[in-house]
């Protein structure tokens, strides 16, 4: 009605005492429910709160927007992403009443009568899945979670250019705002995005804005949302007033005093600063489509990286080192000769660390193993006589043998095929062994750096067995591996 107060809502129960029957099954995982509802305008906030019928202390309250007007619509309530200012969710809370509250927020004085219906409040099973690392559309249903700071004031709200649009409004008050007021934008929980992808050609991201005036610095920031340490800032500056434009954010070029991008880090949370470095003055900006695609950046797709030894065009070679006996060679598969593999040889003379460095250019090189971020792993089909054997794959730089990483897999069947893992960026696998199946945690190796150029890979099968390692060669042994392959 005219005149509701801010905090207008319903309560809904199916029991005496205000109480659910039973409680509402939150988990880990299990963290939404949903309500239908029918709105008259679409752009309005519907607050969802469920608490603890006996202690109202225990609550947790989080929001969706409407985005259809005069029809029926399913708002996803996710209460790992709770409403600012309000308490967290609790597993160990009984949760089992709930309160709906259309428009919230509204003050008194601007309420007028409006009619809403809800209905089918549902528990949601299953984490939903991530969103793809992409663009921001603010389109998107459940819409994005904006959690602003410094006293900025973020909604989604209609484009001021086009009414059937869904932009982030940004409202940056006269005078509370501070100078860092500002918005982050997530669609995980946490206050998170999906993994930025950056490579050392993909640094760039762009976002569109609507600014009231040229010259406007606009700041965006990315972090990892579990370590605001670990985060990275640039800026740009509009052009044009009172009219879309599309900035570019290059991340290679970091704003003065701020750390640098790192390749190595995860960055999965973005926040976004307009007018960065003056208090707040009244003005509204808006945001839409943050592109964390990298369109047009860093040149065509690499290509797949992958050693075969069925290429006819290509010469694979095989440089045995710490391996006593029969060279290793590219011959036919054990198990059908229509397929080509490398074959190695491991005797009882052999060194701990006698292994094979597979080549296909000069200077024992490889293609350059297009690490990223996310993608640090390389697979490696391999057949062994016994199972449970340490396979210790390298990757270095061929022109710097100081440049290399290290990682193991151990074997599971013996006298087939498997595909093996090599995780290079899993860091509990860098050590030497002591064992067959444990390491010298005091004696790491390299680990993964993303700045570095790999293109060189050697393999190593029964790694820390043979003279000087923790055991013996137990017998004279050959391997076979093919389709070194990746990065995924």
């Amino acid at each position: 009605a005219a005149g509701a107060a801010t905090y207008a809502g319903t309560t809904v129960t199916a029991a005496a005492a205000l109480g659910f029957v039973s409680r509402i099954p939150f988990t880990a995982n299990d963290t939404r429910m949903s309500v239908r509802v029918w709105s008259p305008d679409a752009n309005i906030p519907v607050r969802l709160k469920v608490e603890d019928h006996a202690d109202p202390t225990r609550s947790v309250e989080t929001e969706a927007t409407t985005t259809a007007a005069g029809g029926w619509e399913t708002l996803i309530f996710d209460f790992a992403n709770q409403a600012n200012g309000t308490a967290a969710l609790n597993l160990a809370s009984n949760y089992d009443k709930a309160s709906i509250f259309f428009d919230f927020g509204r003050d008194p004085a601007s309420a007028v009568l409006k009619t809403y219906y809800f209905d089918d409040v549902t528990f949601v099973q299953g984490t939903p899945p991530p969103p793809p690392a992409g663009v921001i559309t603010f389109d998107e249903i459940p819409p994005p979670v904006l959690t602003s700071f410094g006293n900025a004031d973020a909604s989604i709200a209609a484009d001021p250019a086009n009414a059937a649009n869904k932009v982030a409004k940004v409202v940056k008050g006269n005078p509370s705002s501070e100078i860092w007021a500002g918005t982050t934008v997530s669609n995980l929980p946490n206050f998170a995005i999906a993994t930025i992808g950056f490579t050392a050609t993909k640094t760039k991201l762009t976002a569109k804005v609507w600014s009231p005036d040229a010259g406007i610095p606009v700041r965006l920031k990315v972090e990892n949302a579990a370590n605001g340490a670990q985060s990275v800032e640039t800026e740009a500056t509009t052009t044009v007033a009172n009219a879309w434009e599309t900035l570019t954010f290059d991340f290679a070029n970091q704003v003065p005093g701020t750390p640098a991008l790192s390749l190595a880090t995860t960055y999965n949370k973005a926040s976004i600063f307009f007018d960065f470095g003056t208090v707040g003055s009244g003005k509204t900006y808006y945001l839409d489509d943050l592109d964390f695609t990298f369109a047009g950046q860093g040149g065509p797709p690499p290509t797949p990286f992958a050693v075969t030894f069925d290429d006819s065009a290509t010469t694979y070679t095989l440089t045995d080192f710490g391996l006593y006996g029969t060279a290793g060679a590219v011959v036919a598969d054990p198990t059908g000769a229509a397929n080509k593999a490398a074959q190695v040889f491991k005797g009882l003379t052999s060194e701990q660390w006698g292994g094979t460095t597979v080549s296909t250019d000069a200077n024992f090189s490889v293609a350059n193993i297009p690490f990223t971020a996310t993608k640090t792993k390389l697979t490696l089909r391999v057949y062994s006589p016994a199972a449970g054997i340490r396979v210790r794959q390298k990757v270095e730089n061929a022109g710097n043998p100081g440049i290399n990483c290290e990682t193991d897999a151990f074997t599971t069947t013996s006298g087939s095929w498997e595909t093996l893992t090599f995780d290079f960026g899993d860091p509990s696998t860098h050590y030497i062994p002591n064992g067959p199946t444990s390491y010298d945690l005091t004696r790491p190796t390299a680990s993964l750096n993303l700045a570095n150029t790999y293109n060189k890979v050697s393999v190593f099968f029964d790694f820390g067995r043979g003279n000087g390692g923790y055991a013996p060669m137990p017998a004279d042994r050959t391997y076979y591996f093919d389709d070194l392959s990746g990065v995924s």
